[in-house]
Parts: structure tokens; C-alpha cells; sequence
């Protein structure tokens, strides 16, 4: 008896943890998204300088929470997104509005689709 509700106990935990990291996936790429979209739209304008923060601000972010799927995902596509990262310094620095806003628009949504995979993969699990 003992056993058996021990063991139903870890299984709560875990559940509970899996739910946790769920909600948890889902939030972080939320920050770097809106950001990443903003940028997009200032870069068309032409404004680099806003456009510069906002995609710093995105990039800090990034690195805030890129161990966190580092752990957790496929490297594929982390590499990826910092790949389209070093991307959009060059188009910032070439002053490439229509480049540099579609690298954000890729950079946001390879972001989101990151959050939304584990948000899947997880849901699959349960």
C-alpha cells in the first residue's frame, strides 16, 4: 500500500512539473516575438535606431532563455535561430530595410514555433 502511494505521488509531481513547464514554453518566446515584430515594421520605416534596440532587447531575451531549450529541444533549431541572430546584425548594419524586416519576421516565427513544438511534444506525453 505504502508503495503504491508513493508511487502515485511521483507521478502527480511529475505531472505537475510537466504541466508547469508547459505554460512555462508557451510564455517565454512571447517577449522576443513582439519585439522581433515591432523591429520588422520600424526597419521598413527606415528608423535603425529603434530598430536596433528592439532587436537588442530581442537578442537579450534570447540568450536570457536559449539555455533553457538548449536542454530541452532539438539543436537544429537553435542553431537556426542564431543564425538568423547574426543575420540580422549584418542587414542592421547595411541598413537593408526590406532584408533586415523579413529576417525579423523569420526570427519571430521560428521563435514561436519554437515555444509551440515543446507545447505539443509535451501534450503528446500527457
Amino acid at each position: 500500500m505504502k508503495r503504491g502511494m508513493f508511487g502515485m505521488g511521483i507521478l502527480a509531481v511529475l505531472l505537475i512539473l510537466c504541466l508547469i513547464f508547459m505554460g512555462t514554453a508557451a510564455v517565454l518566446p512571447r517577449e522576443i516575438c513582439q519585439n522581433l515584430y515591432e523591429a520588422a515594421d520600424t526597419a521598413l520605416l527606415g528608423d535603425w535606431e529603434k530598430t536596433a534596440a528592439l532587436t537588442e532587447e530581442a537578442r537579450a531575451a534570447w540568450e536570457d532563455i536559449r539555455l533553457f531549450y538548449r536542454c530541452i529541444t532539438y539543436q537544429d533549431q537553435i542553431q537556426e535561430i542564431d543564425s538568423l541572430f547574426s543575420q540580422l546584425t549584418a542587414y542592421e548594419r547595411a541598413q537593408d530595410g526590406g532584408t533586415c524586416g523579413a529576417t525579423c519576421l523569420s526570427l519571430a516565427d521560428e521563435t514561436r514555433a519554437l515555444g509551440e513544438d515543446q507545447l505539443l511534444t509535451l501534450w503528446n506525453l500527457l
